[in-house]
């Protein structure tokens, strides 16, 4: 299986989220962390977030570019469960 990482060109993440993914730390699509928001809420740094921000699973950090990779099963079973504590 795959799944993707975050990669960065620059420093340029560090300006435009409030928080940046680490290099090579595992992403997924975040969309669902603005399911509650309004469209006046969609500003600046949060408007880039939901706009072109990968969903980091370890810092919840944001990142503009992935890279696809492979991932170890074990390695998704836990990425899974952080992710399910996040919404707990």
């Amino acid at each position: 299986m795959n799944l993707a990482r975050a990669i960065h060109f620059d420093e340029s993440d560090t300006r435009v989220y409030p928080v940046p993914a680490r290099t090579g730390e595992w992403c997924i699509s975040g969309g669902f962390e603005f399911s509650n928001w309004t469209e006046a809420d969609l500003a600046g740094k949060a408007r880039q977030a939901f706009s072109n921000g990968w969903f980091g699973l370890e810092t919840t950090g944001r990142a503009t570019f992935v890279a696809v990779t492979q991932i170890e099963p074990v390695e998704l079973e836990r990425l899974t469960d952080m992710l399910a504590g996040h919404f707990v």
